[in-house]
């Protein structure tokens, strides 16, 4: 006995034997191809003398409609395509139309096995317009560097190559690389070869007060040795070598503790985090110590102790990290950040130091300016080096 699916194939098997190929009757656009009436009236008896029927739908999928072609056999047995894209040139009624047919036409024709001699991308008065070159080689960089698995990026687009992606599609393209940037970044481990790789010629959070450091005859001596660190990791691909000292390492050694501490306290969720980069800024970014819940962030300091002791009497959050906090809030676009001041060598009621530091739009308005401005600047030096 023959199944639903082996009686199905063979209905289309004994179809295509009847189908010559689809001939060319219409001319537009300077193109001659069979058009969708064409198709139907080829197609109409041979499918209904095998008991085939076709059935085409559009299909909503995340940030984009697709036309799925399902092909039915009169004993159950029915196959469908993976959809194609409706490339939409225009957001009119006629646009759609136009896209709509010409992903009716050859669904089918593709369905069905008909060759047609017109596969050129052109129907139904409708051609597909890919992105452009510059923008080809800006994303294929992209995904070389993310060592990006090219089969199922180009599966997930529902093109072959770089040249073939649709201009409707290339946001997708992009955010999807961008997706799987941050993934990368969120597992990196803060002070390991990547993470001092990822942070290369960016400004970060820690060095923001270099950036906006004035003195009373314009800016500090620390934000041309900042822009010039960062120039050097630019062109030269590698990191400034760090500096660390006893006190430094405790602090790093202790950090986890003092989060344990802080997360007991508060009763929040916290995540660690790699890095991130500025939602509009290119060449910036942060790595907070932690995520804390759904919008806030924890900054945690291990300090000597007379300098935790005198932030306990102060109970105000010293003023050379409020940038720092502040610049966090704006790279990971969080509404709040936690100052932590720790010490376990204090008695205990006197370990911990908690204060709140709530996102100041105005402030970090003022702070985009001066990072944009800096970043220019250093852009325009590495620019004149290059020249020379």
């Amino acid at each position: 006995m023959i199944d639903k699916k082996n009686a199905l194939f063979m209905a289309l098997s004994k179809f295509q034997g009847e189908i010559v190929g689809a001939k060319k009757k219409t001319e537009g656009f300077n193109y001659k191809y069979s058009d969708l009436q064409t198709v139907w009236e080829m197609i109409r008896k041979p499918l209904s003398s095998n008991g085939l029927f076709v059935h085409q739908a559009v299909h909503d999928r995340p940030g984009e409609k697709v036309l799925v072609t399902t092909i039915y056999h009169k004993d159950g047995g029915s196959i469908h395509d993976g959809g194609i894209p409706l490339l939409l040139n225009k957001r009119d009624m006629q646009g759609i139309g136009s896209a709509i047919t010409y992903a009716r036409r050859y669904g089918l024709m593709a369905g069905l096995g008909i060759a047609a001699e017109d596969d050129d991308g052109v129907g139904a008065g409708f051609a597909p317009e890919f992105i452009s070159q510059k923008e080809v080689i800006f994303i294929k960089e992209y995904a070389k560097n993310l060592k990006t698995n090219l089969q199922k990026y180009f599966e997930l687009l529902g093109c072959k190559n770089f040249e073939s992606i649709p201009k409707s599609q290339y946001e997708k393209a992009l955010n999807m690389l961008k997706q799987k940037e941050q993934n990368q970044m969120d597992k990196l481990i803060q002070g390991s070869e990547e993470w001092f790789k990822i942070r290369l010629g960016k400004v970060t959070a820690s060095r923001i007060s270099d950036v906006v450091a004035q003195t009373k005859s314009g800016y500090g001596a620390s934000r041309a040795r900042y822009m010039g660190e960062l120039i050097a990791e630019t062109m030269t691909k590698t990191p400034t070598a760090s500096y660390s000292n006893s006190a430094m390492q405790w602090g790093s050694d202790t950090e986890p503790e003092a989060a344990k501490a802080y997360a007991f306290i508060t009763d929040f969720n916290l995540t660690e985090i790699g890095f991130v980069d500025h939602p509009t800024i290119s060449n910036s970014g942060c790595s907070p110590d932690r995520l804390v819940g759904d919008d806030g962030l924890v900054e945690i300091k291990c300090p000597h102790t007379h300098t935790h002791i005198e932030t306990l009497l102060d109970e105000k959050v010293p003023q050379k990290y409020l940038n720092q906090m502040l610049w966090q809030m704006a790279c990971t676009e969080r509404q709040w950040c936690d100052f932590v001041s720790f010490d376990p060598r204090m008695p205990v009621k006197n370990q911990i130091f908690i204060k709140r530091i709530e996102r100041d739009q105005l402030k970090i308005d003022e702070l985009k300016e001066k990072v944009i401005d800096f970043l220019n600047e250093m852009n325009n030096k590495i620019n004149e080096l290059e020249k020379l």
